[in-house]
């Protein structure tokens, strides 16, 4: 029973590792924005958003690449393994997505 439920939490946490780091990337860019726009300091934010940006996008390519390898495994780690590659890869998508318009946008206005 013990080792179902950890299998269980792992597989949970792994479909999930790519939606964490995309929701952390997420608060960390807009945390950061909010705070350096009030205070004045426009010049921290571009660097910022690219830093956190690259950060996220290299730990959910090295959590996709993890879950690819995984694919020859028995047939549930299997099934585990192309979900948590699937929102890894959704993930990645999102996180460019967001640091994109740092690159055509002025941070604050």
């Amino acid at each position: 029973m013990a080792d179902t439920a950890r299998r269980l939490f792992a597989g949970i946490f792994r479909i999930g590792a790519g939606p964490i780091l995309w929701a952390a990337n997420l608060a960390l860019v807009y945390g950061v924005t909010a705070v350096a726009c009030a205070r004045g300091a426009n010049w921290v934010v571009k660097p910022a958003i690219v830093a956190a940006t690259l950060i996220a996008a290299s730990a959910t390519i090295w959590v996709l690449a993890r879950e690819i390898g995984r694919r020859r495994s028995a047939p549930p780690e299997r099934q585990v393994a192309f979900f948590a590659a699937a929102m890894a890869g959704l993930s990645l998508v999102a996180i460019l997505w967001l640091g994109l318009p740092v690159a055509f946008v002025p941070a604050c206005p």
